[in-house]
C-alpha cells in the first residue's frame, strides 16, 4: 500500500507503518500524504472480492454457529457475503471502523464518499464538512441585502 503514495510523494521519508500513526496530522504535507493513502486504499478495497474465509464465516452464520465475528479489517467485505455489520443484529463487529464513510475531525459528523471527495482526497486535499460549513454560515440578513 505504501507504493500507492510513494509514487505521488517521492521525496517523502514516511515509512509504511507511519501511514497509520496520528503524528501524520502534525504537518500539512504528511496530512496530504495520509489523505492520498487512505483514498488509494479505499479504491483498492472497492475492487477486492470475498475470500474463502469470508465464505466460511457466512456459512457458519447460515448454520447458526456464528455468534459474532470480530475483525480488525476496515474493508467491510463481509457485507458482500450477506453478513450485517454493526448494530444489535449485526454479525460482524469492525474494531477499527470502516473505510466506506468519512468522519469529520471537528464535529464527528459521518458522511458518505462522493466522487468529488474521492478525487480531492487522492490529490491530498480534505473536503469541507457539510455539517461544519452549515453551522458556521452567518444567518441571512433580513434587510434585503
Amino acid at each position: 500500500m505504501y507504493n500507492l503514495v510513494k509514487a505521488k510523494y517521492p521525496k517523502s521519508v514516511i515509512k509504511g507503518k507511519d501511514l497509520f500513526d496520528v503524528s501524520l496530522f502534525m504537518s500539512p504535507v504528511t496530512t496530504s500524504i495520509f489523505f492520498t493513502f487512505i483514498a488509494s486504499l479505499r479504491q483498492s478495497i472497492l475492487a477486492a472480492r470475498p475470500t474463502v474465509t469470508h465464505q466460511f464465516i457466512r456459512t457458519m452464520h447460515e448454520r447458526g454457529k456464528l455468534v459474532r465475528c470480530y475483525t480488525q479489517n476496515i474493508d467491510g467485505i463481509e457485507e458482500s457475503e450477506g453478513l450485517m455489520i454493526g448494530g444489535k443484529k449485526g454479525q460482524v463487529c469492525q474494531l477499527h471502523g470502516d473505510i466506506h464513510t468519512l468522519r469529520c475531525d471537528y464535529c464527528n459528523a459521518i458522511q458518505q464518499y462522493t466522487l468529488e471527495w474521492m478525487e480531492m482526497l487522492l490529490e491530498g486535499e480534505a473536503p469541507e464538512c457539510p455539517e461544519c460549513t452549515t453551522k458556521c454560515k452567518p444567518p441571512s440578513s433580513q434587510s434585503g441585502r
